[in-house]
């Protein structure tokens, strides 16, 4: 399925999923060596997924309205992630940003970008994580 759709139908723009479904999608960040694969739960209006490409580790979060921002999913890395802490927005217009700590009790932008379905194979030695500052 793409993972456009599986966004968007998450906050129900589009493509309608009958209640219960899960579904899956995999998406790589446009010049960068990583990526995720998201599953969501229609039943919950969770994410959950893994980092892919050179990054490792595990995503959870949940499909919906970002404030300002438009339909997307919103992921958190656990402790076995290699970047604990970060916060990343995929959106469904194609965007994405990763949100870190500042250190002082506010938010910072890491990084943004593009992203296209698909896995990021390809891209995992000709290209820096997108994680890197």
């Amino acid at each position: 399925m793409n993972i456009r759709k599986i966004i968007t139908a998450g906050i129900g723009l589009g493509l309608v999923i009958s209640a219960g479904a899960v579904t899956a999608g995999e998406l790589c960040y446009d010049g960068y060596c990583d990526g995720l694969r998201i599953t969501y739960d229609t039943s919950t209006g969770t994410a959950s997924g893994v980092t892919t490409g050179c990054v490792a580790g595990n995503a959870f979060g949940t499909v919906g309205t970002i404030a300002a921002q438009g339909a997307g999913v919103t992921l958190g890395y656990d402790a076995a992630a290699d970047f604990v802490g970060l916060v990343t927005a995929v959106k469904a217009d194609g965007t994405w940003i990763h949100y870190a700590s500042d250190g002082a009790g506010g938010i910072t932008v890491i990084n943004s970008g593009t992203w296209t379905p698909g896995p990021c194979a390809a891209n995992v030695n000709a290209a820096p994580s997108s994680v890197i500052r």
